[in-house]
């Protein structure tokens, strides 16, 4: 049964994803952005996706740090983004089994990074990982499952929240991929 679980959540995430990024692409995404505890959102987040690796061994660590003040979001956009980056690190997180998410305030940003201790990215593929259907790295990474379309939904996201989204990796130690969005954010797309 989790076997099964987790392969039609995974479908329903890359659904999800599909059909967020045409819409983008179409110019008919419409983001609802609402004042958002994203506190709470990011401590939903992580614990609904640790149920569904907790049967692989997976720790999906929550750090949460100092008051993070409310922000005009939307909800399920930041929601799929950040599932997004976390599906991702327990893709590509090869016999680790530990993927550590935080939330904090750097400056006036809201700062969320998702960490796994990984494969890791080659070098000369970190500026394409944002791309549509890119698929890099070597034979290790490539037989892992996917799309190549989540990471490319994420900067689409993350850039309609007026932000920035950027990664640091090292092969065979992991990667980082950060999401900065301005604690004071515009209305519309």
């Amino acid at each position: 049964i989790p076997f099964l679980l987790v392969h039609s959540e995974r479908l329903a995430l890359l659904t999800d994803n599909i059909l967020s990024l045409a819409k983008i692409e179409e110019g008919r995404a419409e983001f609802a952005f609402e004042t958002t505890d994203v506190s709470a959102l990011m401590t939903k987040v992580p614990s609904s996706f640790q149920e569904r690796v907790r049967h692989v061994g997976f720790d999906i660590e929550l750090k949460v740090q100092g008051p993070i003040p409310l922000i005009p979001v939307d909800r399920t956009a930041l929601s799929q983004a950040v599932t997004n980056l976390i599906d991702n690190a327990v893709k590509y997180s090869g016999d680790s089994r530990k993927v550590v998410v935080s939330a904090g305030v750097e400056e006036q940003f809201l700062a969320i990074a998702v960490q796994d201790f990984g494969v890791g990215i080659n070098k000369e593929d970190i500026d394409r990982v944002f791309e549509r259907f890119f698929r890099g790295g070597d034979e290790l990474t490539r037989t892992v499952k996917g799309s190549g379309l989540g990471l490319t939904l994420v900067k689409e996201i993350v850039e309609a929240h007026r932000g920035k989204v950027q990664v640091e990796s090292e092969p065979g130690k992991g990667s980082v991929f950060s999401i900065r969005l301005p604690l004071s954010q515009g209305k519309g797309n």
